[in-house]
């Protein structure tokens, strides 16, 4: 006779109605009434070790609550999402931009509505899967086109970001808002932070014309200062990287290499009370207008300055032994920007050097 006991199935229990409202009942206290977090991140964050309905786990009730949120999230209408930003307006404002899409993404948007048609039921994660493979086998040729479009579209994005510049200036509104928000908190300690703000963003839209210039001057003034600061912050950073080299090695100094460099640096000395970028571009204004006598000048001095660094450079090198012309080659690379994107290069460049110092 066969001593083992045969499992039996067990059925999974059913939630009922009064189940899902009982679980409701235990999470609605759990959240604050001002809660901004979406919901799938605000679920993982719950103590759902409190929660206990009938037979059921934590563990159940967790994945219950998210499956009911996730079916009624689907039927979220235009009028819902209309009164949630009404709310908060400010809450919805973007104050970044985005990157563009890289070529892949650009193929991918391409693509995708012509595979869901072509394979209809298949997960959107297949679905990437394929066209991944697709791209990988995609001629150089019909890449290009992204590529191109790519290469466009991030020239652009770059100039709007040069000299710390992200596109995004500051907004007017914002600025109202943040300048009256504080005293009427002061007056009201229990209010709505975020009714006061949408009171404040209200209030601005009714100013007359006049009072609002007023507000959109002082962001003019905050985005000439924030430009200054991030091209000065810049600067400052790439010379203490030349500072640590010259400390560590006695490297000698780079002077100005370039005509226009030689030419910016004496005029931005006579140009005084003015934001940097101001000062840039009236020296880029003049620079232009030179004659081409002048320029041809400043271009014999950048020619002068240029065989003079490449002969104290070449004299320091000789100075160096083996072992310091490797780490200086590291040091150097890893300071510019291929070598921050890539260690092997500045890898590969010292053991250049150090191969030729041993040869010589």
């Amino acid at each position: 006779m066969d001593d083992s006991i045969e499992a039996t199935d067990v059925p999974e229990p059913e939630w009922s109605e009064s189940d899902v409202k009982e679980l409701c009942t235990q999470v609605k206290p759990m959240l604050a009434e001002s809660d901004g977090v979406h919901y799938r991140r605000r679920i993982d964050k719950l103590k759902w070790d409190e929660i206990k309905i009938g037979h059921f786990s934590s563990e159940e009730c967790k994945e219950k609550f998210r499956h009911l949120c996730d079916l009624a999230a689907k039927h979220v209408t235009t009028n819902m999402l209309l009164s949630i930003i009404e709310k908060n307006p400010m809450a919805y404002f973007r104050t970044h931009e985005k990157k563009p899409l890289t070529p892949y993404m650009r193929y991918f948007m391409d693509c995708r509505g012509k595979y869901r048609e072509k394979y209809q039921g298949m997960s959107v994660g297949d679905i990437s899967r394929k066209v991944s493979e697709k791209w990988k086998i995609l001629s150089e040729s019909k890449k290009a086109k992204y590529v191109e479009e790519y290469r466009s579209d991030m020239a652009e994005y770059r100039t709007r970001h040069e000299n710390g510049s992200s596109g995004m200036k500051t907004n007017p509104a914002e600025l109202f808002v943040q300048a009256k928000l504080d005293s009427k908190l002061h007056l009201r300690p229990d209010a709505d932070v975020n009714e006061i703000r949408r009171q404040l963003w209200e209030k601005f839209h009714t100013l007359s014309d006049r009072k609002k210039r007023k507000w959109m001057e002082k962001a003019d003034l905050i985005d000439e200062e924030n430009k200054s600061k991030a091209v000065a912050k810049k600067k400052t950073a790439g010379q203490k990287r030349k500072r640590n080299l010259q400390s560590k090695f006695n490297e000698p100094v780079k002077p100005h290499l370039s005509a226009y460099t030689i030419f910016s640096s004496e005029k931005l000395k006579a140009l005084v009370n003015m934001p940097l970028a101001e000062r840039m571009r009236q020296v880029s204004e003049m620079w232009k207008s030179q004659p081409l006598a002048e320029k041809s000048h400043y271009e014999l001095l950048a020619a002068q300055n240029r065989r003079q660094y490449e002969f104290a450079m070449i004299q320091f090198k000789a100075t160096l032994s083996m072992e310091e012309l490797a780490e200086y080659e590291r040091e150097r690379v890893s300071n510019s920007k291929k070598g921050r994107k890539s260690d092997a290069a500045a890898q590969a460049a010292a053991a250049v050097a150090a191969a030729a110092a041993q040869n010589e």
